[in-house]
C-alpha cells in the first residue's frame, strides 16, 4: 500500500505493464511522462517486488489485477450457489448460537459478530483447501510476507443495475484486539471511521480502544491523558452505536475471547467441510484469465471476484430468520477484548484540586 496509495503515476505504470511486458521507454511514451521521472518509480516498484524485470529489459506487473465488473460478473450464479448450499452454513451456525447462548457473556450483538465470523472464516478456510497447492506467502523486503492483488475502478464507478445482486455484499475485516467487520448490515458503515480527525486508521483504532477501556472501567475520560480528538468524537461514536447506555459493543476478557473463537472455529470448520466439494466444482468454471507471462499468481487469487461471498451466506441466515436484519439500534460489528493483567495501562499520578488522579500515558 505504501508503494502505491495516493501515487497515480505508480498505479498507472502497474496497469500499463500488466497485459504484456514493456520497456521503460514504452511505458514513458504510453503514460506521457519523461523517462527520467518514470525510472525512479519503476525502480521503487521493482525493489518492492510489485514489478519484475525480464532478461530483455522489459518490465511487467507481477500480481493479478481485476476489474470492478469482475465482482458482479457471476453474482447471480454465486447467489444461486449460496441458496442451494445454505444449510451447510446455517446448521453449524445455529449450533454455535446455542453454544454462545449458554455462556455468561452472550449478547445479541456478539451473536451478530459470530454469524459474520463463521461465514467469512469458514469460506476462507474452505477455499484454501480446495486447491491442490496451498497459497505460499513468500518472504518480502522489510520482513513482510504477502501476495498482492488489485482492482481497477473507473472514476465514479457504480454497479450496473442489471448486474447487481439481491444485496450489497460488502465484507471487510480488521483483526485487532478490537475485532471489527465492515458490512452493509451496519447503516453507519460509511461514516463509522470518518470525522474524528485522525489521519491514520491505526491511530484511531488505538484511541478508540483506550476509550472503550475507560468506559468499561468507569474512568472519566476527562481525568486522563486521552487524545482530545477522541473525546471530541464521543457524540459521533454514540451516533454510530460504538458507545451507548444499553446494548453496547461486546467487551470480552481474554479467557472469554478464547472461548468465543473456539465456538466459532468449531462451526466454521463444519461449514468449510460441508461446502468444500461443491465449492471446488464451482471454482473450476469460475476463474479469472491472466496474462500468460504471469507465473506467481496462486489459483486462489484467480477465483476471488467470482466466489460466493461470506455475506451471501450471512444474508441467507437472515432470510431464513436465524438472525434479524435490523437489531433495532445502531450495531457496528465490533468486539473489544481486554482484562487485567493481560492488558495494562501505564499511568502517572497528577494532582487535581489536591486529589491524586491516575493519568493514562499508553495502553500496553
Amino acid at each position: 500500500m505504501l508503494l502505491t496509495e495516493g501515487d497515480a503515476l505508480a498505479q498507472n505504470l502497474l496497469i500499463l505493464a500488466y497485459e504484456k511486458p514493456l520497456t521503460v521507454s514504452e511505458l514513458s511514451k504510453a503514460i506521457g511522462v519523461a523517462t527520467a521521472y518514470v525510472e525512479p518509480i519503476i525502480n521503487k516498484l521493482v525493489d518492492g517486488e510489485l514489478m519484475k524485470r525480464m532478461g530483455d529489459g522489459k518490465i511487467y506487473t507481477d500480481f493479478i489485477i481485476y476489474h470492478a465488473s469482475d465482482y458482479v460478473k457471476y453474482i447471480h450464479e454465486a447467489e444461486a450457489f449460496t441458496e442451494k448450499h445454505s444449510g451447510a452454513y446455517i446448521e453449524p451456525l445455529q449450533a454455535a448460537i446455542q453454544e454462545l447462548k449458554a455462556t455468561s457473556f452472550y449478547s445479541k450483538r456478539l451473536e451478530r459478530f459470530l454469524m459474520l465470523q463463521i461465514a467469512a472464516s469458514g469460506l476462507y478456510e474452505s477455499m484454501e483447501s480446495v486447491r491442490e497447492k496451498p497459497q505460499i506467502f513468500p518472504d518480502r523486503p522489510n520482513g513482510g510476507r504477502w501476495i498482492a492483488f488489485a482492482t481497477i475502478y473507473s472514476p465514479n464507478y457504480t454497479i450496473p443495475r442489471d448486474r447487481s445482486g439481491k444485496e450489497n455484499y460488502m465484507l471487510a475485516a480488521a483483526n485487532l484486539k478490537r475485532y471489527n467487520f465492515e458490512t452493509s448490515l451496519d447503516p453507519a458503515v460509511s461514516k463509522k471511521h470518518q470525522g474524528y480527525g485522525f489521519p491514520l486508521h491505526q491511530e484511531l483504532e488505538d484511541n478508540m480502544l483506550k476509550l472503550f477501556y475507560l468506559i468499561k472501567k468507569k474512568i472519566d475520560p476527562e481525568t486522563v491523558d486521552l487524545d482530545a480528538r477522541m473525546i471530541k468524537g464521543i457524540p459521533l461514536l454514540e451516533e454510530c452505536g460504538f458507545i451507548t447506555t444499553e446494548n453496547g459493543i461486546p467487551v470480552l476478557t481474554h479467557r472469554q475471547e478464547k472461548l468465543f473463537f473456539e465456538i466459532c472455529r468449531k462451526a466454521q470448520k463444519v461449514f468449510g467441510d460441508n461446502v468444500r466439494e461443491p465449492l471446488a466444482q464451482y471454482c473450476k468454471t469460475h476463474r479469472k484469465e491472466i496474462p500468460p507471462h504471469l507465473k506467481s499468481v496462486p489459483e486462489q487469487k484467480r477465483t476471488i471476484p467470482y466466489e460466493p461471498n461470506g455475506m451471501m451466506f450471512a444474508y441467507e441466515a437472515i432470510r431464513q430468520s436465524v438472525q434479524p436484519r435490523n437489531l433495532g439500534y445502531p450495531c457496528p460489528e465490533t468486539v473489544a477484548v481486554f482484562d487485567e493483567p493481560a492488558i495494562s495501562l501505564r499511568t502517572k499520578k497528577h494532582s487535581v484540586n489536591g486529589k491524586s488522579i491516575p493519568q493514562i500515558e499508553d495502553l500496553a
